[in-house]
């Protein structure tokens, strides 16, 4: 694998954690083909231990919901402008640009996720972009199409997040996918969060979770959806 100059100066290097990937597909999912770890404590420990999160490596279940979503309604993102926040390994991001997005950006903190979603995009013939920045302070122009999955947990953090989600939604439609994990356990109970669907996904990496298959909600933020038939 060609590894571009700037990932070759991270610490850990790029190629010191290629051993802990392959290209694997996600049940729920199977028409994307990601570049995704099947390891857990050795690449955790070397993830944390450079100050890195952990959590990017991994193809998660909100983001497979996410993007079975967005591939059995590609109405709802064609000839859109797309931005995946907190997007990791980039599903729903992909997922959003196979399903007809005039452009699709991810928004991440971490380089490794940059990586990992440029490899996912080439492999899946899908032009995507990246945008290396917190997504509580990134700029997200109007009149788009915004996706966050997995990414509510504590209470204050998650409370904070929720707004940011719903100012965004008075000029964007907006949907998340939240798992219902028993631990930690965040019950969304925002007035304007409106339920679209519950499924039951799959556990792509067992050790992750406490329970299998992973029940998931996804929402629609600000107003309810109204999808239109593909």
């Amino acid at each position: 694998m060609d590894i571009p100059f700037k990932f070759t100066t991270t610490k850990p290097a790029v190629t010191q954690i290629l051993k802990h990937f392959q290209w694997r597909r996600h049940p729920h999912v199977p028409e994307l083909e990601l570049f995704s770890s099947f390891d857990l404590d050795e690449l955790k420990t070397m993830m944390k231990d450079n100050g890195h999160s952990w959590q990017w490596p991994y193809i998660w279940e909100c983001g497979a919901a996410l993007a079975r979503f967005i591939l059995d309604n590609p109405t709802l993102v064609r000839d859109k402008v797309v931005y995946d926040l907190g997007t990791g390994q980039g599903t729903a991001l992909i997922a959003a640009k196979k399903a007809g997005a005039k452009i699709a950006v991810g928004v991440d903190t971490c380089v490794f996720s940059q990586f990992t979603v440029e490899v996912n995009s080439e492999r899946n013939n899908a032009h995507t972009l990246f945008l290396k920045k917190d997504i509580l302070t990134a700029k997200i122009p109007d009149n788009c199409v915004i996706f966050a999955s997995d990414l509510v947990y504590g209470q204050s953090t998650s409370d904070v997040l929720l707004e940011k989600l719903y100012n965004l939604s008075e000029t964007s439609t907006v949907i998340i996918s939240q798992s219902n994990r028993p631990n930690p356990r965040y019950e969304i109970t925002h007035p304007s969060f409106y339920k679209i669907q519950d499924v039951d996904v799959p556990v792509f990496t067992p050790r992750l979770e406490v329970v299998n298959p992973m029940p998931i909600t996804l929402y629609s933020v600000g107003k309810p959806l109204d999808l239109v038939t593909p």
